[in-house]
This record gives structure tokens, sequence and C-alpha cells, in this order.
């Protein structure tokens, strides 16, 4: 057996020095790009992203958890992302630039915690960059931002490290603010407890992490709000109607109003699903067993889809993002694996991939005027241009929404009422939702609403209504998804 030299262990002591002196380059290289990439997409957040970012400014500057001050509601999916969003309102007064630095701060974490993971797992470490890439440069992903999934990404990223590590504190504390960040993401720690049983030795460490981050905001909603999961759930699923479409179908209706960014967001997904069944062969077989945690990974993503279509829920795109997230990591580890033996075809296909998906994000637009992937009816250049305008002639008197109200809330700044803003509104859809529900769901809802307490709707003195067609040009709006249409202002009945 060789001694190991003064020299020999000079360098053993050199080489993680020197990996850690790498970090602060790139984390500054990802954040100089993110910051680029988010600059790119500001203008085209989706209308549902601005229901978040109206919930952060009443936060922010108002301290009340609602849409407009005043009238608490409970219909922001992701508790964590408005708590970030607030905070970075009130350092930097926006909470569109709130979002930019949330964005920015994900990016950079995906990208260090899959570069430990990868280091962990005995996978080059450039696998982290090249995920965060993917993942990040995604047109689905870019759909979503100022919506949870790059906070969602980020915080995976941060699960697979934990996992990776045997990081059993590490691990409770990222589950909780997954649930914190949406309740269906607690698919991915389950999955991941279901597949890896050496984490159920410290099961103590994670369980009390996860119940101490989670459990007192669900505690504090059902006792103050009256939901413990917030009336999202109820919303997205009440009188749904997409002519039929839902998650498990939803891919064909996406591929016809955005076929070239569905499937340059598809590929790394179907890729990601053919290498998690690949990499379960391959681990019967004595091979890359320590990359089982990105395997376990992509296991969720497709839990997760599949729980959602088992739901049949309306095929929201961000509702793809999860599968999207965690195949697209486990495809990256799978290509690190290959490319330590065989050098030059994993890293041509994830270059290809990457260059198509940065060269149709730079010729969707400079900066984009609308998200490439979405269905709202009218871009956010449309809505902001309407809501200012409603402002002027409302004022401090209250308006039904026309059905999308993320973008003319937040711009029109006045009481823009629905189900999303008032909930006078949740117990009319919760009475309809009992009487369509199984017995499981009926139980489970009556749990969830357990300590609701019904108020009445807000009067309106205004309707704003969508009408098909192009009406006058300040009210019209249409999307690369929706024909022309327009808004008209008018009277409420009485």
């Amino acid at each position: 057996m060789q001694v190991p030299t003064a020299e020999h262990e000079a360098i053993s002591h050199e080489a993680p020095a020197r990996r850690r002196s790498r970090l602060p380059v790139l984390a500054g290289g990802v954040a100089v790009v993110s910051a680029g990439v988010f600059w790119l997409v500001h203008d085209a957040m989706v209308d549902d992203a601005y229901i978040t970012l109206t919930y952060a400014r009443s936060l922010a500057f108002h301290g009340d958890w609602a849409m407009i001050p005043g009238m608490p509601a409970n219909s922001a999916t992701s508790p964590l992302n408005v708590l970030l969003l607030a905070a970075g309102t009130l350092v930097l007064g926006s909470p569109v630039r709130a979002a930019g630095a949330v964005f920015v701060i994900a990016m950079v974490a995906l990208a260090l915690t899959l570069r430990r993971a990868a280091q962990d797992t005995g996978i080059p470490p450039w696998v982290g960059v090249a995920g965060a890439g993917l993942i990040g440069s995604s047109p689905l992903l870019l759909s979503t931002v100022g919506l949870e999934m790059p906070l969602a990404a980020a915080l995976l990223g941060a699960l697979l490290m934990a996992v990776a590590g045997r990081r059993a504190w590490l691990f409770g504390v990222v589950a909780g603010l997954l649930v914190l960040t949406r309740v269906d993401l607690a698919v991915f720690p389950l999955v991941v407890l279901l597949g890896c049983p050496a984490l159920w030795r410290g099961w103590w460490k994670w369980l009390t992490g996860a119940i101490a981050v989670a459990a007192p905001w669900y505690a504090f909603s059902w006792l103050h709000f009256g939901s413990l999961i917030p009336d999202t759930l109820l919303i997205k699923t009440w009188r749904a109607d997409w002519g039929g479409y839902y998650v498990a179908t939803g891919f064909e209706l996406l591929h016809q109003v955005a076929p070239v960014p569905v499937v340059l967001a598809a590929v790394p997904a179907v890729a990601g699903v053919l290498c998690v069944i690949g990499m379960i062969l391959a681990r019967q077989l004595g091979w890359g067993r320590r990359a089982w945690p990105w395997v376990l990974l992509g296991l969720g993503g497709i839990a997760h889809y599949v729980a959602y279509s088992l739901l049949k829920v309306p095929p929201y795109h961000w509702y793809y993002a999860p599968l999207v997230i965690a195949t697209t990591m486990t495809l990256t580890a799978a290509g690190g694996l290959v490319a330590s033996r065989v050098q030059v075809l994993p890293v041509a296909a994830g270059a290809a991939l990457l260059a198509a998906q940065v060269v149709f994000a730079l010729a969707w637009g400079l900066p984009w005027q609308a998200a490439p992937i979405m269905t709202n009816w009218g871009t956010t250049a449309d809505y902001a241009r309407i809501g200012g305008a409603v402002k002027q002639v409302v004022g401090d008197r209250a308006v039904a929404s026309p059905g999308e109200i993320g973008v003319l809330a937040y711009f029109c700044d006045c009481a823009i009422v629905d189900q999303f803003s008032d909930r006078g509104h949740v117990a009319r859809s919760l009475a309809d939702r009992l009487e369509q529900a199984g017995p499981l769901s009926r139980n489970l809802f009556e749990f969830n609403y357990r300590h609701f307490v019904p108020t009445e709707p807000r009067p309106v003195d205004f309707v704003l209504r969508r009408v098909m067609g192009p009406g006058d040009p300040f009210w019209t709006i249409s999307s690369t998804t929706h024909p022309p249409s327009h808004l008209v202002l008018e009277p409420a009945s009485r």
C-alpha cells in the first residue's frame, strides 16, 4: 500500500478549498444570468402571478393577508411565496422587483444545491449548473415566474441535497418549506421517504423539522381563516370547465395553443421519465446506486403528475412544472453518469437542448410581451392599461371582475371582487362542491372548512364583463391563445 506523502496530503486538502473558492464565482455568474432572464420575462407574468403580487403588496404595505386591503382572504396558493415577496417588497419597494429577487435567489440556490448533490452522489459537479440551466431556461418555468414554481425548483434542489448527504434535519426543514410553498408538493418528501429507508433512522429529526416549519402557518390558517388549505383548491375545481380537458389530457390542449414551447418543455420531461426507468433497472444490476436520490426526485414528479391526473383538475400550465423540474434533474444526473464514460454524446445532447431553449427565449421577444405558455384571455399590457382606466372610473367603489382578476387588481389598486378577493363567495362555492362530492372528498372538505364562518359578498357598484370580438380599442384584449374580445364596464343591476 502506498503511503501518502506530504505533497499528496496538501493536494487532498487543497482540492476542497479550491472547490469552495469557486462557489462565489458560480453564484455570481448564475445571479447575473438570472437577472437578465427576469428582465426578459418581467412584463409577461401571467394573471395568477399578479394575484400573488397583489397579496404581497397588501401584506407589505397594509399588513393584510388579502388582495384588497381590509378584506382578508385565503386564496394565495403559496404562503411562503407571498411571505418572501412581501419581505422583498418592503426592501425593494415593488412586488415586481421582489419577484425578480426571489427568482434570482432561487436560481442561484438551485445551481448550488444540485452541484452539492452531484458531489455527494459521485456525479460530475457540472451537473448542477447544467440542471439549473435546463430548468431555468425552460419555456414552462419561465411562464410561471411570479408564481411559486421557481421557488419550488430551488427547494426540490435542496431536498435532493439533503437526501444525497443524508442530512435528516435539513430534509425535514426543506419538506416543511415545500409544504408551505404548495400543499401538493408534500408528494416529493413522501416519495423520498418511501424509497429511502435510511432516512427513517433519524425520523424524529426530519419530523420535528417539518412540523416546526409548516405547522404554525397551517394552524393559524385553519383557526383564523377557517380553512387549513387555501381556497384555491375549491376555486380551481369548482365548476371548472375546460372543454373536457384535465391535467391528464391537457398536454394536447397546451400543445394546440403553443406547440413549440410546449414541445421544448416536454422533451426533457419525457427523457427524464425514460431515465428514471433506466436508472431503476440499472440499480437492479448494481450500477449507479449512488444516484438513487435523483431517481427518487423523478419518481416524485411522476407521482405528482399522476395525483393531479386522478383529481381531474384543470390543466393550468404550472401544474406540469413539478414534473418537468424533477424529471429534468434526473435527466441531468443520468447525463452526468454517462458522460463519465462516454463524454461526447450526453454533453452534446444537453448543449443542444439548452441552446434550443435559449434561442426560443430570445426569439420570443426582448423583452417578452406575453408568456409563451399561458391560457389568459389578454396580455399583461392589456389588463394593466384597462386596470388604470377602471381606477379612474370606479374610485373607491367595488367592481365585479370579468373572471381574470390578477393584473386588473394590481394595476387598478381598487376593489375588484370575485372568489379570489372576497371570501363572501366561498360559502356558495363550498355548498356546491359538497353537493357534488363523494363521501371521502366531502369529509375532507368539511374538515378543512371546520372553522369557516360564512360572510356575505361585498356589494358591487360596477361589473366588468367580457364580450367576444373587438370593441373600443382601449378595452380590447387578446392573447396568443385567445381571439380578440373586449371588456365592458357597466353599473351593477340592483
